[in-house]
């Protein structure tokens, strides 16, 4: 029987955190500005319009635009790191099943924001089209980084 014992507080104090409060940072902002969003959503679905539905839109439009370039900056500053070996594991295909479908579902959403039937929907379509652009764009920049 193999005695190791598991120390926690060694193992976190061994961890580089120099690089982690911009993350971290960002990270709740997201959650933030999601969670926002949310109580936006809910606030104003009662009312008559779509404003619920452009404040969301914009929202996550801008979260993909955020996450867009998160994983641009990402892939820039991995570039410094040596190669290793590529491994074909169940992630890296749960990766490529999960983005394609993403990938098609924002095609979708691009073909309806591009078809705006009244000019009123105009600005909402409009927008609904930026948001699969940015979703397409940032799931792309995504997987190349992650695989």
């Amino acid at each position: 029987p193999n005695n190791y014992k598991i120390n926690v507080g060694n193992y976190v104090k061994s961890l580089d955190w120099s690089n982690s409060n911009r993350g971290i940072i960002f990270g709740i902002s997201i959650v933030v500005i999601n969670i926002i969003n949310l109580a936006l959503f809910i606030g104003y679905s009662s009312e008559e319009g779509s404003l619920d539905e452009l404040i969301s839109k914009v929202t996550n439009t801008f979260v993909n635009a955020a996450g867009l370039v998160a994983s641009i900056t990402a892939l820039m500053k991995i570039q410094k790191l040596q190669d290793k070996e590529p491994e074909s594991t169940v992630d890296t295909i749960l990766l490529y099943f999960s983005g394609f479908f993403l990938i098609v579902y924002s095609i979708l959403e691009i073909l309806v924001g591009t078809n705006a039937s009244s000019q009123e929907e105009h600005i909402s379509s409009g927008i609904q089209a930026l948001n699969g652009i940015m979703s397409v764009l940032s799931t792309m920049a995504q997987m190349i980084f992650l695989n």
